[in-house]
């Protein structure tokens, strides 16, 4: 006998062949099937048996891979025997899960290793046996967002989108544009961690309300390293405006100076008139204005004249001036108006847009001169005087 068992008379000998499973390993779910090996390993003249079955790890029969259990039947010249198992590919992540294939009750043989593991993955990576398939969620932040300066904070917003049992994390942080963080905005990093049923979180970024008019800026909140997950819109610009735009999150903050033109009453003998526009508020930046005459009871080019252009002032710069020509005729007019008016603003709004000009004629004294009085016509009279008279007193 040859069978191991122990008999008297020697020690026992066994010759009957062993069965051994293959190497664990890993398969992707969109594989569709499992395949383990079974070898039988020794000569021999007897065929030989052995049972198998399926067992439970983290992966469940019915909802991750088919229950499969048998007996495999190797003829005495047979070696290799095959099991295969059916995979369930789903679109929820789930993670790794495995089960393994055992084997038990051999007949005519050994066994050697029993156990076998398959490690089901959905994950993207790249295994033989189908295409990488991937179940991870997908994490987006949202839209580009404009936000007022007054607003006080703004909250961006992180959605994962597909199905998972696993829980989910990815990095945060904000990043300089032309806003800068400790000024413009307060500076963030940090993780977002989220459950399986989870599908949003948010980050809430203080903003700095100031009165210097810095026109728009911007900064960025970007997410990274996703835990469980893969990126999909990985980056949103928050745009910081104080221009008077009205916008959601709190009143419309306007840091923009004003522009404004005085009134003048212009003795018609000046020959020209100066306006001064005047820029009040923060300075820093540049700003421009567009300016025209409009005829009232003064109409051009009879009594006055000026060209419609726009004044541009550089930062720093509060004044800028329009000169307007002023005819000067003969003829008493009395006062007569015309405006100089303001239009379309850049960098700035308009706190006054309208300078009345007053030409007058009458006398008043005016810087640039006195205006001249037309002298009254002159009357001549005849009177006759007869001998022995008196010619009449006054």
């Amino acid at each position: 006998m040859d069978d191991g068992r122990t008999l008297p008379g020697g020690p026992a000998n066994d010759d009957r062949p062993v069965f051994d499973m293959g190497s664990d390993f890993v398969v992707d779910e969109a594989a569709g099937t499992i395949t383990f090996t079974v070898t039988k390993t020794g000569a021999t003249d007897l065929a030989a048996s052995v049972n198998f079955g399926t067992v439970d790890g983290t992966a469940v029969a019915g909802s991750d891979y088919t229950a499969t259990n048998g007996t495999l039947n190797f003829a005495a010249g047979e070696t290799v025997k095959t099991i295969t198992v059916a995979i369930t590919n789903d679109s929820i992540f789930e993670g790794a899960q495995d089960f393994s294939v055992e084997l038990s009750a051999p007949n005519n043989a050994t066994l050697g290793d029993t156990t076998q593991v398959a490690t089901i993955v959905d994950d993207g990576r790249n295994l033989p046996g189908g295409p990488a398939n991937d179940d991870r969620p997908t994490l987006n932040i949202g839209s580009d967002v404009i936000i007022d300066e007054a607003a006080g904070t703004v909250t961006f917003t992180v959605t994962k989108v597909g199905a998972t049992e696993q829980p989910v994390s990815v990095d945060f942080a904000t990043a300089n544009g032309t806003a800068t963080a400790g000024a413009d905005y307060t500076g963030q990093s940090g993780t977002l961690n989220f459950a399986a049923g989870e599908t949003q979180k948010t980050i809430t970024i203080a903003i700095a309300n100031d009165t210097q008019y810095e026109i728009s800026e911007d900064f960025t909140v970007s997410i990274s390293n996703p835990g469980n997950a893969v990126l999909g819109t990985s980056s949103a610009t928050g745009t910081i405006v104080d221009d008077g735009r009205s916008l959601p999150g709190g009143p419309a903050n306007d840091d923009r100076p004003g522009f404004s033109i005085n009134d003048l009453i212009i003795d018609e003998a000046a020959g020209t008139v100066t306006f001064t526009v005047t820029r009040t508020g923060d300075l820093t930046q540049s700003a421009a204005v567009d300016y025209a005459g409009q005829a009232d009871t003064a109409t051009s080019p009879a009594d006055y004249n000026v060209a419609a252009g726009t004044l541009n002032f550089g930062a720093g710069v509060a004044t800028q001036t329009i000169t307007v020509a002023i005819t000067n005729d003969g003829t008493f007019e009395g006062a007569e108006q015309f405006n100089i008016n303001l239009t379309n603003p850049v960098g700035a709004v308009i706190v006054d847009g309208q300078g009345v000009g007053t030409i007058v004629d009458d006398g008043r004294t005016l810087p640039g001169g006195p205006a001249p009085i037309p002298a009254p016509p002159v009357r001549c009279s005849t009177t006759t005087v007869r001998p022995g008279s008196r010619p009449p007193v006054g």
